[in-house]
């Protein structure tokens, strides 16, 4: 049976699935989901578009690349690259880069594979017609739209492709003549040591700088050129720009542990920051507090006003908040209109008084939300850490700490009572 039950599809790809639709659906490079059995997921318009596949003869069956899984026995969790040559489809057959990463469920349990699939069928054309017509090589480099480099053993660049002005903004002559043994990335470095040792095919990823100062990363494919005889000729480096692949890889890890709307930390986030604290705290016997707030007739705004002036509303209250705390404390939004605050590093629970009172104290004032001027409090719960409590019941404290100041009267903090 498939490891990817009905039941596993919609609760443990459900999150993965809308953290990459972005990513998935518009993605120059082609995209297929595989669980462990091997059995198509899902796949992405790319790999419709460059290698002819029908979704509704693929999706469900096993996958013509699960061969790559079962010969190279993926047992741990890194992602694997494979560099292959297929047959699409439509019966075209294509050298391809398959990137293999796995696919985990909440436990940490690899349950699948994202397939990230690049036509390199040019790239390996091009190393071909370099061992074979140097000039047509030079020919096809000076057009080409990835950065290239042709690199002697001793790490003299003696040529370097037009792209260079377009990607880095930076001439080609700057890099021709120049060393790669002295280049400013260290991955750089390392990578060439290791081809120059071994005299073999490696492939890295790393950050250079374009002129403008904008950090660019590319996918580097370093390969030894031989001539027919197989005496060493040179090195031939080919960077692909994946300067959006990672922006996008950023923002997704961004929005899976951050609050879209005021762009604090979520749930996940500050349950792993407190975990971290109060590990801290019992190894170091440090003070740590926390404060669950929220918003004193929230559900009023929205209603008199729309949920657009409620958001709005958030997002200011969260402003004013960050403006009352310190750089070591940590806000996050875990739902609705409830916010908490980690404290750590205390002196004494005063520290933590004088900052319930200035945000109390900063949600006096009306607020100017959109047209209009809105006045809401907020009620604070306080929970110092005790001794041997775990995340649940000290969270559930503040939790009652914050009932108690509602029930008060709202606009004031209540602290847990040991």
């Amino acid at each position: 049976m498939s490891t990817f039950s009905k039941h596993d599809k919609s609760n443990e790809l459900h999150e993965v699935n809308l953290l990459y639709s972005s990513l998935f659906h518009h993605s120059t490079d082609a995209i297929e989901i595989i669980d462990l059995e091997g059995h198509v997921f899902d796949l992405n318009p790319a790999c419709c578009i460059i290698f002819g596949v029908n979704p509704e003869k693929t999706i469900g069956k096993i996958s013509t690349l699960y061969k790559y899984v079962e010969s190279r026995s993926f047992l741990d969790l890194s992602i694997h690259t494979v560099d292959d040559y297929i047959k699409g489809q439509n019966g075209i057959t294509y050298y391809a880069r398959m990137i293999f990463t796995p696919i985990l469920n909440q436990s940490k349990e690899k349950i699948g594979y994202t397939i990230t699939i690049r036509d390199m069928t040019s790239h390996k054309q091009l190393i071909h017609s370099l061992r074979e017509n140097e000039r047509l090589y030079r020919l096809l480099a000076d057009n080409s739209e990835d950065l290239i480099q042709i690199v002697n053993l001793d790490g003299d660049v003696v040529y370097a492709s037009p792209s260079h002005k377009k990607i880095l903004g930076r001439n080609p002559d700057e890099f021709s003549g120049k060393n790669i043994n002295y280049h400013p990335n260290k991955d750089f470095r390392s990578a060439f040591r290791t081809m120059t040792q071994e005299l073999k095919t490696i492939t890295f990823e790393a950050k250079v700088q374009h002129e403008n100062g904008d950090d660019i990363w590319i996918e580097v494919k370093g390969t030894p050129v031989f001539d027919q005889q197989g005496n060493f000729e040179h090195f031939m480096m080919v960077g692909h720009n994946i300067t959006d692949r990672k922006r996008s890889n950023e923002r997704l890890k961004f929005l899976a542990t951050h609050d879209p709307l005021t762009k604090l930390p979520n749930r996940r986030l500050f349950t792993k920051n407190l975990s971290e604290s109060l590990k801290e705290a019992r190894e170091e016997h440090r003070d740590i507090a926390i404060m669950i707030l929220d918003l004193d007739g929230f559900k009023k705004v929205n209603d008199d006003y729309g949920h657009d002036v409620g958001d709005e509303l958030l997002k200011t209250f969260s402003n004013r908040v960050k403006q009352c705390i310190r750089k070591s404390d940590t806000l996050a939004r875990i739902g609705g209109d409830e916010f908490v605050l980690l404290l750590s590093d205390l002196d004494n629970a005063d520290q933590v008084y004088r900052i319930a009172d200035r945000i109390i104290a900063s949600l006096q004032d009306g607020w100017n939300i959109i047209d209009y001027t809105i006045r809401t409090t907020s009620s604070i719960g306080i929970a110092f850490y005790q001794t041997g409590e775990n995340i649940k019941d000290f969270m559930k404290r503040a939790d009652l700490a914050l009932y108690e100041a509602k029930s008060n009267g709202k606009n004031n903090y209540k602290v847990s009572k040991n």
